[in-house]
């Protein structure tokens, strides 16, 4: 399975070596998406995750949706009832669990930047 990290920060993107493609998308993506502060991001990240979720090569995972509810409720003074139902949605794309390679697997993506 081919996996690409998603971000709008401007990182790169890493790739695995099978035919399959996914793309992880993190939680600045999903925060940028509910934040109607961010301008041009907002528009980009609606549009990322809505294109993951409609051709279903979205992965995101559970600390990710755990780290958009933080954000939401705390920096976004997101009512309670929006952030569940954004993380309803957010349960549409496929999960990937936190494990030591895919830890590996960002901070390599992170280290390869610069």
């Amino acid at each position: 399975m081919r996996l690409r990290v998603l971000s709008l920060t401007g990182k790169k993107a890493i790739d695995g070596s099978r035919t399959m493609k996914r793309a992880f998308i993190d939680s600045n993506i999903i925060v940028y998406a509910n934040d109607c502060q961010a301008g041009p991001k907002q528009s980009r990240a609606i549009q990322v995750v809505k294109d993951r979720m409609r051709d279903q090569t979205g992965v995101t995972s559970t600390q990710v949706m755990q780290e958009y509810a933080n954000a939401a409720i705390s920096k976004l003074n997101q009512d309670c009832s929006v952030v569940l139902r954004q993380l309803r949605l957010l349960e549409r794309l496929s999960l990937s669990p936190i494990t030591p390679q895919t830890t590996r697997a960002y901070c390599v993506m992170l280290f390869s930047d610069g």
